[in-house]
């Protein structure tokens, strides 16, 4: 897989050389990133089709109770990635309105950390 690299904001970057471009662990942080940040409904074409975790916040506050099987579907949704092997150390928390997701991804290159904060 090979993406294109994209500053701090998330707007692409001009690629003046192939070496530029992200593959690997880089490309696959990035795309689950891509994935964690569309949330379901907001493409227009597949309104299905995108991260449901808002859909759960408005269902029912998170508790101590629920978050292990949160955690559990949030897994699996990374793991749905291309490029991705496994989910480990997945922990979830919740404050207010924003909540932050911190896992390690296995990948086909590697290991990666991955920290998401949301919010609504």
């Amino acid at each position: 897989m090979i993406l294109r690299p994209v500053d701090q904001t998330g707007d692409i970057l001009p690629i003046l050389s192939s070496a530029d471009r992200l593959s690997g662990a880089a490309a696959t942080a990035l795309l689950i990133e891509y994935r964690l940040k569309l949330y379901q409904g907001e493409w227009w074409e597949t309104p299905s089709q995108g991260f449901w975790i808002l859909e759960r916040f408005r269902d029912a506050r998170i508790t101590a109770q629920t978050t292990p099987a949160l955690a559990s579907e949030i897994a699996a949704y990374i793991r749905d990635t291309p490029g991705v092997l496994s989910v480990t150390d997945l922990q979830l928390t919740q404050a207010s309105r924003a909540f932050t997701l911190t896992c390690t991804v296995t990948t086909e290159e590697g290991p990666i950390p991955i920290q998401y904060t949301g919010s609504w």
